[in-house]
């Protein structure tokens, strides 16, 4: 009667699984909504991009700075990869055309 009454590996899994989901979920928003916010707006942004790249990005940088201030390489990082690869698919798409 004791055995049935203990929990199996199965079941704290399914307990302990989702919370880590979760955790990952909110870890990695803020890097990604980085990443593509100075990706799209290098890329389509007109006059004042960088001012609004700037603007949007104070929630991220907000979130990061509150809960994982230790590892705030890592998000800088990543912001810094999207706006190289929007930089460098702007100067390819925008090419001057020769004569």
């Amino acid at each position: 009667m004791m055995l049935t009454m203990m929990p199996t590996i199965r079941q704290n899994l399914k307990r302990i699984f989702p919370l880590r989901w979760v955790v990952l979920c909110l870890w990695l928003a803020p890097i990604a909504y980085a990443f593509f916010l100075f990706l799209i707006f290098t890329i389509f942004g007109g006059k004042g991009k960088y001012w609004w790249i700037g603007i949007l990005t104070l929630p991220a940088l907000a979130f990061e700075l509150y809960f994982d201030l230790s590892h705030i390489y890592f998000p800088v990082f990543l912001a810094l990869l999207g706006w190289l690869i929007g930089l460098g698919i702007q100067k390819i798409v925008l090419k001057p055309k020769r004569n």
